[in-house]
């Protein structure tokens, strides 16, 4: 099965943990954005209307959970991913107090990365949509296909 191509935008102040992300998801077809700052990324977002958003829970200025919040007021057209090293059961807690999609705890394991950005993506993309998950892989950006 063959999986829509997403566009991607990554925030996280480790330009490690940037490439990296970059890395695993360009291998899996998806045009990826990267940001060293949450600085500005509510209007780059607004902008650049990625179907996607990461986000490193623990940046200066603004934190990912913080910033999370702040993009589900202005759209709901994102998918919201937090991305830490923090414990899991803080991690939910996070992602349910900031209106994220879900969260994948860091790693260096890429296709556990993969496993679980999948399964958050597209779970979303189904709940919008209300077709099945295997149908919204298929569609562009997860919209109704024209008849």
């Amino acid at each position: 099965m063959s999986r829509q191509k997403l566009k991607i935008m990554v925030v996280d102040d480790s330009k490690l943990v940037l490439e990296r992300l970059r890395y695993v998801l360009e291998r899996n077809g998806h045009a990826v954005m990267l940001r060293e700052s949450s600085l500005g990324t509510v209007s780059a977002v607004l902008k650049e209307r990625p179907d996607v958003l990461i986000l490193d829970v623990s940046m200066p200025a603004l934190d990912g959970n913080r910033l999370a919040s702040l993009v589900a007021e202005v759209t709901q057209d994102v998918t919201l991913i937090l991305h830490s090293a923090r414990e899991e059961r803080e991690l939910e807690e996070l992602a349910l107090a900031s209106k994220a999609h879900g969260y994948i705890k860091k790693s260096n394991d890429s296709l556990q990365f993969m496993q679980q950005f999948n399964n958050i993506v597209y779970a979303d993309r189904a709940s919008r949509t209300g077709e099945p998950i295997s149908e919204v892989m298929k569609t562009p950006s997860g919209k109704q296909r024209a008849q």
